[in-house]
């Protein structure tokens, strides 16, 4: 399915499959970018589906403009919108392709969940796309996932996000989780900044990870970047716990923590190899 985004547009669970968001410079009138409004769960129409958000725009549009090998197209999030994908319901997995996300959260509420919740033995895969912005009162403030999904996460860049609990960028829960060429900015959680969020009280669980937090995950980090990610209790920018972890030609600038590892708290039994 190839949509052209305008203001407003309203993503609804009968446009899964693909959707082109047209980049900035298509052709010759600039378009207004996607708005998502609401959660999409999949699947609740088609069984089984995968979504695919692709900003480089369709092959026609590709032909026409020699600007879409620089641009992407963007997709913004308003408060408590989001892609859920469940195993149970059918989804097999997300993939996010040259795009740009963009959350409005108001900052007195944010979602439990980031804009991806991801549940159940699929697949999610972010690549040469940004994410920004995202605000959640649980774990993830970008992605969380349990049950044994495979996320991918490729050349592709998390920034100004916060979660209360734990992973300021990513959760995750079981599975794996493969991390390349991409850079973490400014990412944090805990109680530093709890007042954005109402209804959130600070105790010994909230505060971990600045980046990610990890449990039970097979993890690998290879020639990333993280840069000014904080916590309030434990691990600066990684959280990890149990599990088995490679990092590799990777970087840490001014991490800080509140309480253990200002870059990387690893306990649990977890395997870490750097």
């Amino acid at each position: 399915v190839g949509l052209q985004p305008q203001a407003n547009f309203f993503l609804d669970v009968f446009d899964w499959d693909v959707l082109h968001l047209i980049p900035s410079g298509a052709g010759t009138t600039a378009s207004p970018p996607a708005t998502l409004a609401m959660w999409i769960e999949l699947c609740t129409v088609v069984f089984p589906c995968k979504l695919s958000l692709d900003g480089l725009g369709s092959t026609e549009l590709m032909e026409m403009s020699s600007n879409l090998s620089t641009s992407r197209g963007q997709l913004f999030l308003g408060a408590d919108a989001g892609i859920s994908c469940d195993s149970q319901f059918g989804c097999t997995g997300v993939e996010v392709l040259h795009t740009d996300i963009i959350c409005l959260d108001n900052p007195s509420s944010g979602t439990v969940e980031g804009p991806f919740a991801i549940f159940g033995a699929v697949q999610l895969q972010i690549s040469n796309s940004s994410v920004r912005s995202c605000l959640s009162s649980g774990d993830g403030a970008i992605i969380y996932a349990e049950g044994g999904a495979v996320l991918d996460i490729l050349h592709s860049t998390f920034s100004d996000s916060w979660a209360a609990v734990g992973g300021g960028a990513i959760s995750v829960n079981g599975g794996l989780l493969n991390i390349y060429g991409s850079r973490f900015y400014n990412c944090s959680t805990g109680a530093q900044n709890a007042d954005l969020i109402s209804g959130v009280a600070d105790d010994q669980d909230q505060g971990y990870g600045g980046a990610l937090t990890t449990v039970g995950t097979q993890v690998r980090v290879i020639e990333s970047l993280f840069s000014k990610c904080a916590s309030s209790k434990g691990g600066g920018a990684l959280s990890l716990s149990g599990g088995s972890i490679l990092i590799a030609f990777s970087r840490f600038f001014q991490c800080g923590s509140g309480g253990d590892g200002g870059a990387i708290m690893s306990f649990g039994g977890a395997a870490l190899e750097i």
